[in-house]
């Protein structure tokens, strides 16, 4: 777990990751069931970043949308990730997986946070 790890928070950038975690599929490359996203998971919230907002789509249908947000699931605009980020996982240990994490992912965290 990511608590195991010392962390208080994950970023997630790899899209299968994102799509898993949140049991969702999508139509972003074709003949791939995945889609653009971030996910920023801490102890107190999930939030979880859709491309399709930025291109006017609703992005979720009304009962997946429903469904996440029963569960606290915060889903925002992907255009709005580098933003939000920082103030999300402000002052927490942050979990970065090495093997999918980006270089702006690695940016976003202080390194004496990662």
């Amino acid at each position: 777990s990511v608590e195991e790890r010392g962390a208080q928070a994950i970023i997630l950038g790899a899209l299968d990751q994102i799509a898993w975690l949140f049991n969702l599929r999508g139509s972003d490359i074709a003949h791939n069931p995945v889609f653009f996203a971030y996910a920023i998971i801490t102890t107190e919230r999930a939030v979880l970043f859709l491309r399709a907002l930025d291109e006017g789509n609703p992005g979720l249908e009304a009962a997946t949308s429903k469904h996440l947000q029963s569960y606290g699931v915060e889903v925002k605009a992907y255009s709005k990730f580098f933003d939000e980020a920082p103030a999300i996982v402000n002052g927490q240990s942050v979990f970065l997986e090495p093997s999918t994490c980006s270089m702006a992912l690695v940016d976003l965290v202080p390194e004496d946070k990662r």
